[in-house]
């Protein structure tokens, strides 16, 4: 049995994954990125191997990806996190169509066709709104801790969206809203209409959408909220925080 290795580097968490011959994760880990990216792909290289009794002799093939893919001295080569959350995400689904990858500072649109080759993408160019750290800064504001934002916002009884592109001016839209004396409820509600709201203004869906990345695993009302302004069914793959080292790890096994 051979193994190969994907890393994705992001800007705010980095995740590894170890998969064999028959495409089957072998291991998975995820990280803080932190201040060095190099350190960053070093523990989770560790920890990919840790207690699976494989070794860096046997790992055949390694790809990085993400914002700190050229960090990683160990690494044989690098695509960028287009190629491969759409390389993850087809093997999943195998369709043509969009992937939306949420991710901590921005947000990707990418279109593949029916061999799940990228034909074009899209990125968000307006502040960090819609990503997550913007769900990140707004929470904080609140004094809401994060794994406790969606439970507020399920108990909403009134729909309210942040219109505000720039997280700086969308926190003086929060103070407002508070002021004005809208529940804690609501307002977090309203964070995440905000967030689907910058997403369906990227660009045009028709019938379905694949959802990537770490915002969507923690946060499945985005999945809902999207569903419902715009009729689309959302599809979303196992782990999707791992989608883009998991093609990562695949385009290492295909390139050989």
């Amino acid at each position: 049995m051979s193994y190969y290795m994907g890393l994705d580097l992001g800007s705010s968490m980095s995740k590894g994954i170890i998969i064999n011959d028959n495409n089957s994760i072998v291991s998975k880990y995820m990280v803080k990125t932190g201040y060095s990216f190099s350190e960053a792909a070093c523990l989770i290289r560790d920890n990919l191997l840790l207690n699976t009794g494989i070794k860096m002799e046997d790992i055949v093939n390694v790809v990085s990806s993400g914002y700190g893919r050229k960090n990683v001295e160990f690494a044989n080569s690098y695509k960028t996190e287009i190629i491969c959350h759409a390389k993850g995400a087809y093997f999943y689904f195998k369709k043509n169509g969009k992937i939306i990858d949420i991710g901590g500072q921005d947000n990707k649109v990418i279109t593949i066709d029916n061999e799940g080759k990228v034909l074009n993408f899209k990125m968000n160019r307006k502040c960090a709104a819609g990503t997550g750290a913007f769900i990140e800064e707004t929470a904080n504001r609140l004094g809401i801790k994060l794994n406790e934002l969606e439970h507020y916002a399920r108990k909403a009884d009134k729909d309210i969206t942040i219109a505000s592109f720039c997280t700086v001016f969308a926190q003086t839209e929060i103070i407002k809203l508070i002021k004005e004396g809208h529940s804690i409820e609501n307002i977090s509600k309203g964070i995440f209409n905000s967030v689907c709201q910058r997403i369906i203004e990227m660009d045009t869906f028709n019938d379905f959408m694949i959802l990537t990345g770490g915002v969507i695993a923690n946060f499945p009302i985005i999945k809902e909220l999207i569903e419902n302004k715009t009729n689309c069914q959302v599809l979303i793959p196992p782990a999707p925080q791992y989608c883009g080292a998991f093609g990562a790890a695949l385009i290492a096994k295909n390139e050989l």
